[in-house]
């Protein structure tokens, strides 16, 4: 009598278990059907190519971050307006390079220690997973990380899906330097060398 019971009310859970599995595998799936078509699939370190100054470098893909962040050195305040600044910063390789670029606006940047800091924001061309795109960076010194770049969730929305499984998907998929197009003079930052 008791297997009988336990059978029963094993055949019950399973039933509701069958019902209920597909909703909670895909909630989402009627809702945004093309969404998951449309998004890249990046992993949770890319390499990634500001092309307007022909760099590559390691990035760290950061979801929690709402801004990205770009490793500088030796920040120097530039005359006239509107506001311009030179920095410093290197490729993947090593090799450095002096950066001219204008900045958009200064914020306060607050790290997942709870640190406050004052960070000027730029705006350069990101090219990731081999689609480019205009977006805004804050400088600061990322020495002491590992990766010295980070990109966040403004960076990423509407275009990605993250794969922390995965790293380096499709590094190879952006031009390099040589290969992009040259922006207007006066309209995007310059590298100077």
């Amino acid at each position: 009598m008791k297997s009988i019971l336990w059978g029963t009310l094993g055949i019950c859970l399973l039933g509701i278990c069958l019902e209920v599995a597909p909703v909670l595998a895909a909630p989402n799936q009627g809702e945004y059907p093309d969404q998951l078509t449309e998004k890249l699939i990046i992993g949770r370190t890319e390499t990634a190519y500001l092309t307007d100054w022909g760099i590559a470098l390691k990035a760290k893909i950061d979801t929690g971050a709402s801004r990205s962040a770009l490793h500088v050195d030796d920040i120097e305040q530039l005359d006239g307006e509107p506001e311009r600044i030179r920095f410093e910063t290197q490729d993947q390789h090593g090799k450095r390079y002096s950066i001219e670029a204008e900045v958009v606006k200064h914020v306060t940047v607050k790290s997942s220690f709870g640190h406050s800091q004052h960070r000027p924001l730029i705006r350069t061309r990101l090219c990731l997973a081999g689609q480019e795109f205009e977006t805004v960076v804050t400088l600061a010194d990322r020495s002491a990380m590992r990766f010295p770049m980070l990109i966040g969730r403004r960076a990423l929305e509407g275009r990605f899906l993250i794969d922390p499984d995965q790293r380096h998907v499709s590094s190879s998929s952006c031009l390099t330097s040589t290969d992009a197009a040259v922006p207007a003079a006066d309209s995007l930052p310059k590298r100077i060398r």
